[in-house]
Order: structure tokens, then C-alpha cells, then sequence
């Protein structure tokens, strides 16, 4: 991996590639990462030359801050549900996965996702079911051998199961479907 020094130890990434692959393998760790990292995933999106900024090296600086820190991810149990919960934001959507034990909750995984602009126009329900629709490909191992409970302020299952969904509620519903969401 190419890296250049920057002051105090710490490295950044001097290929465009290489930035892709350090927040690919941050993500996990770092709750509402595509909040946290906007400076470089818009460096990451112009097709322009890999100039790297002051913005991006604050982002940069915090996830080694927070990547050094509390919450550290636990293994889940196979005895306890997992808990879901979403977060929806004009441009971002995020999802942790927890576990509760001893009424201490405590993180599994982390997801953060920047929206499209098409996405970026979807209404907040729909916004909440993509946001479902894509923890449940990302972690569908977990989906297939725990029992999820999606914690939300929304009624998302009275939602998916009307039988008046057209498009790509549908579609989601049925995805979701096979996890009894």
C-alpha cells in the first residue's frame, strides 16, 4: 500500500485505490461512517486528480482516534437476539447491530452507506426500507442464524406487508420476507 508520512506517525493514502480500500476496511468499525468520512468520499467520487486535504486529513485523524477507542465490536452470542437499529439522514443511511446483555448493549457491526441521488429523493419510508434491504445483504449470515429485531420508530412491518406496495417496495418486501421481517 502506498502511504505518504504525515506528522506524529501517522499515514494517509496516496492512491486513490488505497483510500478506497482503508474506509472499505473501516467501515465495520466506525457507526455513521459516511457522515464521519464526507471530504473523502467526495475526493474518492471526482474524476479529477487525487489531491488530498485538510478536510480529508481530519477525517482521516478521526477514524484513527475512534478505531482506538470504545465501542469495541463483541462476537454475537447464538443465544441472544440481535437488536437493529437504522438511522436515516438526507444523503446517508446507517445501521448498527447490537446485542443486549445484562441491559448493557453492545455493538456487533456497524453499516453506513452514502445515498445516490436518485436514493436521495426517496421518501423516509422507502429511505427505511433500503436501509433494511441493505443490512440484510450485508449481513446475512447474521439475518440466517439470529433472530433480528429491528428497533425503529417507524411501523416498517405493518408497511411491508400492505398489500397496496407497488415497485421496489415490493420487491424489498419480498426480499425481507425470508428473514420474517
Amino acid at each position: 500500500m502506498a502511504t505518504r508520512v504525515l506528522r506524529a506517525g501517522y499515514y494517509w493514502p496516496a492512491l486513490k485505490s488505497d483510500c478506497q480500500d482503508y474506509v472499505q476496511k473501516c467501515s465495520r468499525f466506525i457507526p455513521r461512517l459516511s457522515d464521519k468520512a464526507g471530504p473523502i468520499f467526495t475526493l474518492l467520487r471526482k474524476p479529477k486528480n487525487f489531491e488530498w486535504t485538510d478536510q480529508c486529513e481530519e477525517a482521516f485523524k478521526s477514524f484513527k482516534t475512534f478505531l482506538t477507542t470504545p465501542p469495541i465490536l463483541q462476537r454475537p452470542d447464538h443465544k441472544t437476539d440481535l437488536l437493529l437499529y437504522l438511522a436515516i439522514a438526507e444523503n446517508a443511511i446507517s445501521a448498527v447491530i447490537v446485542q443486549e446483555h445484562q441491559k448493557v448493549q453492545t455493538p456487533i457491526y456497524f453499516i453506513s452507506r452514502v445515498l445516490q441521488d436518485t436514493e436521495k429523493r426517496y421518501q423516509m419510508i422507502e429511505k427505511l426500507a433500503l436501509a433494511l434491504v441493505t443490512v440484510a445483504w450485508r449481513l446475512r449470515p447474521y439475518f440466517q442464524s439470529h433472530q433480528v429485531v429491528v428497533k425503529t420508530d417507524y411501523l416498517i412491518k405493518q408497511i411491508l406487508r400492505k398489500l397496496e406496495l407497488a415497485g421496489r417496495m415490493i420487491a424489498w418486501s419480498v426480499e425481507l420476507s425470508e428473514f420474517g421481517i
